[in-house]
């Protein structure tokens, strides 16, 4: 299903025609639907924005620097984030293991708090967190039976309040 929406937005940003055809016969099958009313209005306001549209994705083809701009910066500030558990697990006193594992640890756990739904997200993120970081801060290190013995979980704390408190108010 996806790869159709890939393909469709391709055919929207090449194929002024297409696009045309596609909207006539999709404000066609509304109003036959009585889910539109004023057809020809509603086809006019339609086509006006994707004269816009293409004019833009026009546009992209020509200036790459601003999206190489773009995409720079889109790495640090993922490369910023995913480092935020190395410096709590640097700050707990261990050294064994080396930063681009826990930043690819920290990648598993965005990718699982993605996958789940808000509000659980949340939960998501502190179960993964738990499960991918406890090899690293040690499984003794981690409490039993809902006491808190070590810093194993504490380290769950500094990571998710920096990622609520201080990154939300940025972004």
């Amino acid at each position: 299903m996806q790869q159709y929406i890939h393909y469709s937005d391709y055919l929207f940003c090449v194929s002024k025609r297409a696009t045309d055809k596609i909207l006539r016969k999709g404000i066609w099958i509304f109003h036959k639907l009585h889910l539109c009313k004023h057809p020809e209005e509603r086809y006019e306001k339609i086509k006006q924005e994707l004269a816009v549209f293409h004019e833009s994705s026009n546009l992209f083809g020509k200036t790459w620097k601003p999206y190489l701009t773009t995409c720079i910066l889109t790495i640090v500030q993922i490369a910023c984030t995913c480092s935020i558990p190395y410096f709590i697990y640097r700050s707990f006193g261990f050294l064994e293991q080396p930063i681009n594992v826990i930043m690819a640890a920290q990648a598993y756990v965005s990718m699982v708090s993605a996958f789940v739904p808000l509000p659980g997200a949340s939960g998501g993120a502190e179960g993964s967190f738990v499960l991918f970081f406890r090899f690293f801060f040690g499984r003794d290190n981690y409490p039993r039976h809902g006491c808190l013995e070590n810093h194993g979980l504490l380290s769950e704390f500094p990571h998710r309040m920096y990622l609520y408190i201080y990154c939300r108010p940025v972004a």
